[in-house]
């Protein structure tokens, strides 16, 4: 799995020559050790963290399933937003599209370090959504990626967090 910003990230759409990112095979995603999402005004959270057996459980349901594939994507889409970020600072917009973010994803690893992706609204002009990573300066991401996260979070893990025991 290859990121290719030709295909994402940035609004101006022609072709990025020299814009590609290593494969995410060279990213260990064993060392991310918890995914924490928060949404609804900072007035939700979902809490995961990776069990002894690799695989990720909610903090207030370890007993629940999870769709592990699912959450699998995440983490690649948002290291690899990440990383992208880390590419292409020159890509910087005002952040009034961020306050309030409509959702946080941290992603914290077993060495104590943490990446932070704010995600705030939609971009009418582009059709990209606004997002900080680190508290960097604001971005525009691809409304796919972005979504999709989203949609993970909302549609697969967080209906999981609510059923009824």
């Amino acid at each position: 799995f290859v990121i290719n910003i030709r295909e994402g990230i940035f609004p101006n759409k022609s072709p990025q020559t020299s814009a590609r990112l290593s494969p995410v095979a060279e990213i260990d995603f064993a060392n991310y050790s918890k995914i924490e999402f928060v949404f609804n005004n900072d007035m939700e959270k979902l809490n995961l963290i990776r069990g002894n057996d690799g695989s990720w459980v909610l903090v207030d349901h370890p007993e629940r399933p999870l769709p592990q594939e699912e959450i699998q994507k995440v983490l690649m889409m948002a290291v690899g937003l990440s990383k992208v970020s880390e590419m292409n600072s020159s890509m910087v917009f005002t952040d009034r599209r961020l306050n309030p973010p409509i959702a946080r994803l941290s992603l914290y690893t077993n060495d104590g370090s943490t990446r932070f992706i704010e995600i705030g609204k939609v971009d009418q002009d582009s059709g990209q959504y606004n997002i900080r990573i680190d508290s960097g300066n604001p971005i525009l991401a691809d409304f796919q990626t972005i979504y999709m996260i989203l949609k993970i979070f909302y549609m697969k893990v967080l209906p999981v967090s609510l059923q009824d025991l």
